[in-house]
């Protein structure tokens, strides 16, 4: 393909404009972050000493804070922690990476015996050092992410892709780009004249010059291997920022895309990112302390309720039903009764009362098959408390798509298999989006909806945000029945 002359002849020297400014912002962007986190390890140690009113320790710190302030850019040179935004944003890497150099000056000081009585000047450093390091990158992140929505505000923007692509990037547009102007629409074909296009792929030159076009969107649904070379190499030698929209790979906050080549072929890899497992290790540790600590502080309170559904009527104190577990595994789940003994065989002839949306869940909210005390525990969601019990064992998390009956799974199946599918790849929970949302008065399709947005978009901080809003959603007993 030839470049028109003209475009070549302006863009020699923007080409080269643009590298060294590209160069020089990125090395003052390092050597910011190299700062940031020099001085929260320094700055911590002090005001650790200061804390502790134990000055004449600070001269003994300062043999260790260099080899600490190198051992920490190194680990988080490793874990990309100075690379572009928005990869260097994974704050809990950024949390390990504070930590282990507090972790090996504790593990040198005292195997060499270089300090001595300073544990308490070392936790408390390293608390700080976490405070300070995480919330100035965290600080530093935000202003240059708005410096970079202020210096390309308004800039003029030219999309490629069909009229469907474009209807779509209408929807999305002001989410997800709200700082630049799309200007039209380039037909992604020259086989036909589109009306509603503003030109063609080679029009590409004259409308960059025309309209001073600094970006330009190009729809996944438009890619083609020779589509793809002609606009990076018109948007290389004109220094226009090239955007794909949609790309075909997977969007879920779980997986990451990672590019590198296999001899001079590049390749990208789609796998579960490191700040998913960090935060996915989190989740478990807080579902069985919170487990633990449940059942340990709530044992007087449950052997209340265990005595109370005795004395209340015939049969066992628990309930066990079998559910569908992550990846359709089948468990046990753990619920104080709330029913009649022969409920399960009374079922049947009470389907035709169902009042769930859909019939895909079974509710009734005036239930004959429920028990005086089941009521109660029903409407507070007491008989749910069991179920740390299967979080203990693995089963369940405090957080999550709640386990649905077989008889609604097997109903789910037939009516929305491919995203009952992906709500089988969450691990069960006590509570989620579902409960917070409503409860019973959510028909299936919106509980649906809900718990495929809780596994696109889950983190550590949703699942305490959820556990927060559960509390809240308890107290006031709506929705449950």
């Amino acid at each position: 393909m030839l470049l028109p002359n003209s475009l070549f002849e302006v863009s020699a020297s923007s080409f080269k404009r643009k590298h060294i400014t590209e160069f020089l912002r990125r090395v003052g962007s390092i050597i910011c972050l190299l700062l940031l986190d020099s001085m929260a390890i320094a700055g911590a140690a002090f005001l650790a000493v200061v804390l502790l009113n134990d000055l004449p320790r600070w001269n003994e710190l300062l043999s260790l804070l260099p080899v600490e302030i190198i051992f920490s850019i190194l680990v988080m040179s490793g874990l990309h922690l100075y690379d572009r935004l928005p990869y260097r944003q994974a704050y809990i890497l950024a949390a390990l990476g504070f930590s282990i150099p507090w972790l090996g000056a504790f593990l040198i000081g005292n195997h060499y015996h270089i300090l001595k009585d300073v544990d308490r000047i070392l936790l408390l450093g390293w608390l700080i050092s976490l405070f300070l390091g995480v919330t100035g990158r965290r600080l530093y992140d935000t202003f240059t992410h708005n410096w970079h929505i202020y210096r390309t505000a308004g800039a003029a923007t030219i999309f490629v892709g069909d009229t469907a692509a474009a209807a779509d990037l209408e929807s999305t547009f002001p989410k997800i780009l709200p700082n630049l102007r799309v200007i039209g629409r380039i037909s992604p074909t020259a086989k036909r004249r589109d009306p509603s296009a503003i030109g063609e792929i080679d029009d590409l030159p004259v409308l960059f010059d025309r309209y001073q076009v600094r970006c330009l969107i190009l729809a996944a649904s438009a890619l083609t291997s020779g589509l793809y070379q002609t606009v990076m190499q018109y948007c290389d030698y004109a220094d226009i920022q090239l955007l794909v929209l949609h790309p075909p790979l997977s969007t879920r906050k779980s997986l990451g895309v990672f590019s590198h080549r296999v001899g001079n072929t590049p390749i990208l890899e789609v796998r579960q990112s490191w700040n998913y497992t960090l935060q996915f290790i989190g989740k478990r540790i807080v579902d069985f302390v919170g487990a633990g600590v449940g059942l340990l502080v709530l044992s007087p309170f449950l052997l209340i309720i265990a005595l109370a559904i005795r004395f209340d009527s015939q049969g066992g104190v628990f309930f066990r039903q079998q559910r569908l577990g992550r990846s359709g595994k089948p468990f046990l789940v753990w619920k104080f009764r709330t029913m009649e003994v022969n409920a399960e065989q009374r079922l049947k002839d009470l389907e035709q009362l169902n009042e769930s949306q859909g019939g895909v869940l079974f509710k009734i909210k005036a239930d004959p098959r429920v028990t005086r005390i089941g009521k109660f525990l029903r409407r507070t969601s007491l008989d749910e408390l069991p179920q740390l019990f299967n979080v203990l064992q693995g089963h369940m998390s405090l957080v999550g798509p709640r386990p649905l009956q077989l008889r609604d799974c097997n109903l789910a199946i037939e009516s929305n298999r491919d995203d009952f599918i992906k709500r089988l790849t969450s691990m069960p929970g006590m509570t989620g989006l579902w409960q917070v949302s409503g409860r019973s008065e959510v028909a299936f399709e919106d509980m649906l909806r809900l718990d495929l947005r809780y596994i696109d978009r889950w983190s550590l901080f949703l699942d305490l945000q959820i556990i927060w809003r559960t509390i809240q959603v308890l107290l006031t007993r709506k929705g449950a029945y």
